[in-house]
Order: structure tokens, then sequence, then C-alpha cells
């Protein structure tokens, strides 16, 4: 990941594999901005909430902050599974760090909780899970 790199799509890559690797069959996978219709709840969405870059007075990009809100979604009145998935997401992403491809995430850390309910129509939605800060950096190209 050079300078001009999405930092966002690398610590999302990230998170997909932290969270689905935590959760595994608990829930029907972890995705980006939106949980496709055709996938079963429970399931994990990931989503930016901000975005930062730390420059150098040279305005050299040392590192981004990408705050994630990231939350499992259930459908109907269902509590009592949500409460694992979402300790299991805390303990996949807070105070922890590692690597992509392209970049190293240096550390993430929750910010906050998140929770929330909602109604569709006839169904009800329910989110439960945090805000994550991770601090990106770019690993070197290679020749």
């Amino acid at each position: 990941m050079s300078e001009n790199a999405v930092a966002e799509l690398e610590g999302g890559k990230w998170i997909k594999s932290q969270v689905e690797t935590a959760c595994g069959d608990t829930i029907n996978g972890a995705f980006l901005d939106l949980i496709p219709e055709n996938v079963d709840f429970p399931a994990v969405r990931f989503e930016v909430y901000t975005r930062e870059d730390v420059r150098t007075i040279a305005q050299h990009i040392v590192f981004s902050k990408v705050t994630f809100r990231v939350y499992v979604t259930t459908q109907g009145e269902v509590i009592k599974e949500m409460v694992g998935i979402a300790e299991d997401i805390h303990g996949a992403l807070h105070q922890q760090r590692g690597e992509t491809s392209a970049a190293r995430i240096l550390a993430c850390t929750r910010l906050e909780p998140y929770g929330n309910t909602e109604r569709s129509g006839a169904e009800v939605f329910r989110h439960a899970g945090g805000l994550y800060e991770l601090l990106i950096q770019g690993l070197p190209e290679s020749p």
C-alpha cells in the first residue's frame, strides 16, 4: 500500500478476516457497507465511520486513522445469540494488530460500544458491536 492506496479497504480486509475467524459458523459472513440480500442473519456489517491521515511536516502520510462501526445484525427478537457474537467481535478486534498483503494494522481500539434496533416493515433488526479505531500504515512497495 503506497500513500495513495485506500487504507480503509485494507483495514476492511483485516476486519473481515479477524471477525470471520473469531465468529466461525455463528455468523453468515462479515461484509463491508452492506449485507447482501441473499445472506441469512446473523451477519456482521462494518462500515467506515471516520477517516484521517496523519502526516509529517513535509506532508508524507505516516499512517491513517480509520474508525469503523462493526456490528452483528440479527433479525427478530433474538438477543441471546447477539451477546456472544458481539463479545467475539470485541475479542477479535480490541487491542489487536496484524497485516494484510499491503498494510500493517498498528493498533485497533474500541472507542465506544454501539447498539441499535430498527424496523423495516413488519421485521425487527437488532445491531450490537462498537466503534473501532484502526491505525493503518502502508507496507513498503516492492521495487
